[in-house]
């Protein structure tokens, strides 16, 4: 992705640092945006290289070679857009990490932080990923139970020990391998399982889960999870 952090890292690539530059980071959002804004226009590549975040600044060989050509003139526009935003208002955000992978939103709203009130709300599965962590939650949750009481033995016991072990497959997103065409998605888990889902309006919503090629078969008797 070409966002303009990875832009400013290039052109640092391409200009090497400028000795005598201040090199401290910026301590609010204004400030930050005013400081890199300013060494756009001057050419000071040291003060832009201290206010852009370090995961912005990785380039391919390609993608280096391209901005050393055109990054000079296209900087200037840069410059600009953050000039005019400066001088809007800024909403401040912070993402804190929780233990299941997600993340909670807060904005700073008169000098408080305040927790976005989305948190409250059913979750918007905007994503493959985000579709699969639903499902995830709703297996942690256990509220099959009513269901499960009314079968026998053998598949009741079954079907829980396939969704635990779902439950374990989808522990981490960082390991899903997440394929996408068009309205229809695949997540390959660490397990080899295959979720494969489809997009409905908005939304990205969970069509099958499929069992990892020469797994053994199971007394599941529900069709979330096939050979």
């Amino acid at each position: 992705m070409r966002s303009w952090a990875r832009w400013v890292w290039a052109w640092l690539w391409v200009l090497g640092a400028c000795g005598g530059a201040e090199t401290r980071g910026a301590a609010t959002p204004e400030e930050a945006v005013e400081r890199m804004a300013s060494a756009l226009r001057r050419g000071d590549a040291a003060t832009t290289e201290a206010l852009t975040d370090p995961r912005g600044r990785t380039l391919t060989p390609e993608e280096r070679a391209d901005v050393a050509k055109r990054f000079v003139t296209e900087h200037r526009a840069l410059a600009k857009e953050l000039e005019d935003a400066a001088r809007g208002p800024i909403v401040r955000t912070a993402r804190v990490p929780l233990a299941n992978g997600e993340f909670v939103t807060l904005h700073l709203e008169n000098g408080e932080w305040r927790v976005d009130g989305a948190v409250l709300d059913p979750p918007v599965l905007s994503s493959p990923e985000e579709a699969a962590l639903a499902m995830k939650r709703a297996l942690a949750s256990r509220d099959l139970d009513t269901v499960v009481r009314v079968l026998a033995e053998g598949p009741r016991d079954a079907l829980r020990s396939d969704l635990a072990s779902l439950d374990a497959a989808l522990a981490d997103p960082s390991l899903f391998e997440v394929s996408t065409s068009g309205d229809s998605a695949t997540i390959v888990l660490p397990d080899q399982r295959r979720i494969l889902l489809v997009k409905e309006g908005p939304e990205w919503r969970v069509l099958r889960v499929e069992e990892a090629p020469n797994a053994e078969p199971t007394n599941t008797p529900f069709r979330l999870i096939e050979k």
